[in-house]
């Protein structure tokens, strides 16, 4: 393993920590109310927590898909298309 794929699989790695960690923060935020603006049910900083928690689960899924692929090829091409499709439809939706 070079230096490049060291570093790949620790950023991986990291991803899988802080990207369920920013969805679940984002969810508790909105449950405790902070940031949510007057007569509205959103939250930015929720949001912000959200949108870089649902960035880092593209890799994961895609990373996921690979590990997947290896037994079974169609259902790791599922899995990828499913995680790349989440991430891009999930992150096209309006906020307001």
């Amino acid at each position: 393993m070079n230096t490049y794929q060291t570093l790949q699989q620790k950023a991986l790695g990291l991803a899988f920590i802080l990207g369920p960690l920013f969805l679940i923060v984002g969810a508790v935020i909105y449950l405790l109310g902070i940031g949510l603006n007057p007569g509205r049910a959103h939250s930015w900083i929720e949001g912000i927590f959200m949108t870089y928690g649902i960035i880092l689960m593209i890799p994961i899924y895609f990373e996921l898909a690979r590990i997947l692929g290896q037994r079974s090829p169609i259902f790791g091409i599922i899995c990828a298309i499913t995680g790349l499709g989440w991430g891009i439809g999930v992150m096209g939706l309006p906020t307001g």
